[in-house]
């Protein structure tokens, strides 16, 4: 394992303080298509989010979430539409999608930009 999977890891079984330096480090080291780390890294500042000191505060913390669920439509989020535990969170998804045309246009060049690197 690459990067700072095996940091993350420790992290994540673990119970104690995690610095915001450290985390905010391991988000920047982590490339958009390590859905991996990313994934690691989500479930850290879901499950351990009060572990980590100084609080991560909201900005890293929804670009990552955004970082991460990106890469997850780039890699196959059409899958999620016929997995019976995620239905509902795609029913809402698609919705939430058709209200704001503007937002999702600029979220799709965007990932258009990206998959052309």
């Amino acid at each position: 394992m690459t990067g700072p999977g095996l940091e993350i890891d420790a992290a994540l079984s673990g119970d104690g303080p995690i610095a915001s330096e450290q985390v905010l480090s391991w988000i920047d080291a982590a490339a958009d298509s390590d859905l991996l780390t990313l994934s690691k890294l989500y479930r850290l500042t879901g499950e351990g989010y009060y572990r980590i000191q100084p609080e991560l505060g909201r900005g890293p913390t929804c670009a990552l979430i955004q970082r991460y669920l990106l890469g997850c439509i780039r890699d196959g989020f059409e899958q999620w539409g016929s997995d019976p535990r995620l239905e509902v969170a795609w029913k809402r998804a698609l919705k939430w999608g058709d209200a704001h045309p503007d937002y999702m246009a600029g979220l799709f060049q965007r990932l258009q930009g990206k998959s052309k690197e």
